[in-house]
């Protein structure tokens, strides 16, 4: 009994490498295939290209003009206009700028989109790792108590025991199997929800143990270097500086634009040609858009301070949890490998020191250590994942 359980957790570490490859290879076909990724980059193209539109000249009007009229010098006058606006936004590339800056905003967008994806998929194949081991387990155990409620009927049918036994292994028995059926419901659903994300492309996920990279020793110098690279971080400081850009557009409207053109006038008997200059005063048109630009600048300056603080203690909270989590699931390790007295109760119960009930409540008490070591390296997985889904590697 001893040697199976030692097994058992001996090769869930061994597996823990070839877990962080599979899962590496599970992100990048995820994010490949993943529908939403796809309709939200097609999305993001057009709205580049929309906001691309603003950033031209003015269409030129061209006007055409035939009059006639009567009398002695009758005859017929021609008029041609040819006319091209221009602005001081678009000249200084304070419009180009706008629309830069918008673009890359979408760019984050997507980046925050993606790495909410990759949230969900490590955490759901930290659930899903967490049922194989967990099955695996009651499996191993419920070919244990197989054996045993073997034995016990056979004693029976000797006379060696009573019925009581032989119940009391076959009903431990039963409630094996169903947390065996409950276990592997609970990883249909997860698979399921693996594959909507994969586009619909079944995925199999099969490893019972997976690795993270170490805890970085210092938070404060690892948010330092996450910090300027944080999706969600990187957005807000670049909603901020858009508004700004937007402000300069703003003031720099509010400077008159002008048009040049070439106009021409026939009659009979003489021409005029020359060249036209207009000037358009915008008085009343941005009268209040500054006022509302220094607004939006001061909501986008409290969004960025706000979306700063919140993510600098979130994490510092989901850190503490993972180095916590961490050590819990060390300690009970090394319990479960100080303190197992499998070998010591096998030995008991077959030379009729303790009966079948003890020994199936002393048993109970090594396995629930031993799920509970279990569902702490999950908690500690799913802890690490939130910290691993803010880098581009896993």
């Amino acid at each position: 009994m001893k040697y199976i359980l030692l097994l058992f957790f001996s090769s869930l570490t061994i597996m823990g490498a070839k877990a962080q490859n599979s899962l590496t290879r599970l992100v990048e076909t995820i994010e490949e295939n993943n529908t939403t990724l796809r309709a939200l980059k097609t999305e993001i193209e057009g709205q580049k290209l929309s906001n691309g539109l603003g950033v031209a000249f003015p269409d030129p009007e061209i006007e055409i003009g035939l009059l006639g009229s009567k009398g002695a010098n009758s005859g017929i006058r021609k008029d041609f206009s040819f006319r091209q606006g221009f602005d001081i936004p678009l000249l200084s590339g304070e419009k180009g700028r706008v629309v830069r800056q918008e673009n890359k905003l979408l760019d984050y967008k997507y980046r925050v989109e993606r790495m909410n994806l990759k949230l969900e998929i490590l955490l759901c194949a930290a659930d899903i790792i967490y049922q194989n081991a967990l099955i695996r387990m009651l499996e191993q155990r419920k070919k244990h108590t197989r054996i045993l409620a073997d034995i016990q009927r056979k004693k029976w049918e000797a006379g060696a025991n009573g019925l009581p036994e032989v119940n009391n292994a076959l009903l431990k028995l039963s409630t094996i199997e169903g947390e065996i059926k409950t276990a592997e419901i609970e990883r249909t659903a997860l698979l399921d929800r693996l594959t909507a994300l994969n586009g619909g492309k079944n995925i199999e996920l099969t490893d019972t143990a997976m690795t993270s990279p170490e805890i970085p020793n210092d938070f404060e110098t690892w948010y330092a270097h996450i910090e300027n690279t944080h999706p969600l971080l990187a957005y807000a400081e670049n909603d901020w500086q858009l508004s700004v850009s937007k402000m300069k557009l703003t003031r720099s409207e509010q400077l008159p634009s002008f048009s040049i053109g070439y106009v021409s006038e026939s009659t009979p008997g003489e021409t005029f040609r020359g060249i036209s200059l207009g000037v358009n005063i915008p008085l009343w048109s941005n009268r209040r858009r500054m006022r509302q630009a220094q607004t939006e600048i001061s909501a986008a300056e409290a969004r960025r301070e706000d979306t700063k603080i919140q993510m600098r203690h979130r994490l510092k909270t989901i850190y503490r949890r993972a180095l916590g989590l961490q050590q819990a699931a060390k300690t009970y390790r090394e319990a479960l490998n100080n303190n197992n007295n499998t070998k010591w109760l096998k030995k008991a119960f077959e030379a009729g020191e303790i009966s079948l009930s003890a020994y199936l409540l002393e048993i109970g008490f090594y396995y629930e250590a031993a799920e509970k070591a279990l569902t702490t390296e999950r908690d500690y997985h799913r802890a690490m994942a939130e910290l691993l889904a803010m880098v581009p590697e896993i």
